[in-house]
């Protein structure tokens, strides 16, 4: 290897950077009438934001939805790999199994765009906690298994994707 363990931080820098670049050059301004901000006007639009209902149950379900995506990251490893004996490519694989799960939840949100949020949201929220609570009873009923583990992590992948706002 020419970079050992830096690798990864090498090219995520140079990748960052080439999004930069081109997110500078070639995306144009939208807003093509600005005005001027004022401070009392920024903190009636921020509390305007936090104060509605809509916007505080949606960032408290992406902030539910990530710690779940936080605590599957940190803890498959070990499990797959110091549980299971499986090597890192083994669990490199997995992983690159449920990044399709992730891409397939987001097809199915563009195909979805016309379907109420409320809608959107609940359906895959159900499937999600339907999943969740399958994972629940084979832990306390069977023994750990890369499928029953796997598995309901990758419908639940696709349902969250799927649920996420188009906005």
């Amino acid at each position: 290897m020419y970079f050992g363990w830096h690798a990864p931080f090498y090219f995520l820098t140079g990748y960052g950077i080439v999004i930069l670049v081109m997110a500078l050059s070639v995306l144009p301004e939208t807003n093509l009438s600005p005005s001027p901000i004022d401070a009392k006007t920024l903190v009636s639009q921020c509390k305007t934001t936090l104060t509605n209902p809509i916007y505080l149950s949606g960032t408290l379900i992406c902030g539910l939805l990530f710690g779940y995506y936080s605590i599957y990251v940190v803890m498959a490893p070990f499990l797959i790999q110091n549980v299971l004996g499986k090597s890192a490519i083994y669990y490199g694989n997995i992983a690159l199994i449920l990044g399709l799960g992730a891409f397939m939840g987001q097809i199915i949100n563009r195909m979805l765009l016309s379907i109420s949020m409320s809608i959107k949201i609940k359906i895959p929220l159900v499937i999600i906690l339907l999943f969740s609570f399958y994972m629940l009873v084979w832990a306390l009923t069977q023994s750990l298994g890369i499928v029953a583990m796997t598995l309901p992590v990758f419908f639940i992948y696709i349902g969250t994707v799927a649920s996420q706002s188009e906005t």
